[in-house]
């Protein structure tokens, strides 16, 4: 241990055999975690909507991975755990980089803007909770 890194969650077994060695590299984390609500442009919950994460490379430039997405629960929340400390952008559809039809509402970052570069930053430090994040998300397309 190393505060604030722990161990990852689950543990490992080591067997070592009567002649003979074994070598274990263990993982330390010090995840952090950011939760919230998805609600519509009436403060209705958008249950079953995708809120996606991206991150912000040392070089300035943000980027998506696949884990960063979490679909909202019937109450509208989501919650994201195990995240690296550092900058993060959230909202509703915002991996894409044209507007998809088929999607009841427009690309929305927290906390409600269309334009990302006026998009909240969300700056994690090891193992801290980010809760209550609210995303209202953008008219719904006519």
């Amino acid at each position: 241990r190393l505060d604030p890194y722990i161990p990852t969650p689950h543990s490992h077994e080591i067997d070592v055999p009567a002649a003979g060695c074994v070598e274990v590299f263990p993982t330390l984390e010090a995840g952090a975690s950011i939760s919230g609500t998805l609600v519509d442009e009436s403060g209705n919950p958008a249950a079953g909507k995708r809120v996606e994460l991206q991150r912000r490379s040392p070089s300035g430039k943000w980027y998506a991975v696949d884990q960063y997405w979490s679909e909202t629960d019937p109450r509208g929340e989501f919650r994201f755990d195990r995240l690296q400390e550092g900058d993060y952008r959230l909202g509703y559809e915002i991996q894409g980089t044209t507007p998809l039809s088929h999607l009841p509402y427009p690309a929305t970052y927290y906390p409600g803007v269309a334009d990302p570069e006026t998009a909240a930053v969300l700056h994690l430090l090891p193992r801290q909770d980010v809760t209550d994040v609210r995303i209202v998300l953008q008219k719904a397309h006519t």
